[in-house]
């Protein structure tokens, strides 16, 4: 019990500052005034989650905030709305050419400042991180 003690510490310590880290590399890459927010919320909506529940759920941010997002988005032409088929009350949510483009340029820029952090690490160690990540993701992740 004493290691998963330790390990909730070390999660509680080192997850925050990655994450401080990864957003400002995200913010010193933007485009076109692209936030954080507006960042993930394109993430997302390019690894197939498409509605705004799903998105607000996943970044732990309220609906209305992420909806009042989604329609800034919109307005700017990185995305697209289109009502679900399923369900009339909700709509899909599409990246638009403009919101790809941009998007892959963010995440290429930010991708190549976060390899510069890993350039001193061998395989070994990238395994491990690789591992490690993924039994993290397993634990965070809403099941959705």
């Amino acid at each position: 019990m004493e290691s998963k003690n330790k390990l909730s510490h070390q999660l509680l310590m080192t997850i925050p500052v990655a994450m401080s880290f990864l957003s400002q590399t995200i913010k010193d890459c933007a485009l076109e005034g692209l936030g954080v927010t507006q960042f993930r919320i394109l993430s997302n909506i390019d690894n197939g989650i498409n509605r705004v529940k799903d998105i607000a759920e996943i970044n732990g941010v309220s609906q209305p905030a992420i909806s009042k997002m989604v329609e800034l988005m919109v307005n700017k032409d990185l995305l697209h709305r289109q009502k679900d088929g399923e369900d009339r009350r909700s709509s899909v949510l599409a990246l638009t050419l403009k919101g790809r483009e941009i998007y892959r340029g963010v995440e290429m820029m930010a991708a190549d400042k976060v390899l510069e952090r890993l350039s001193n690490i061998d395989d070994n160690e990238v395994a491990e991180i690789e591992q490690a990540l993924t039994k993290i993701e397993a634990l965070v992740y809403p099941k959705m």
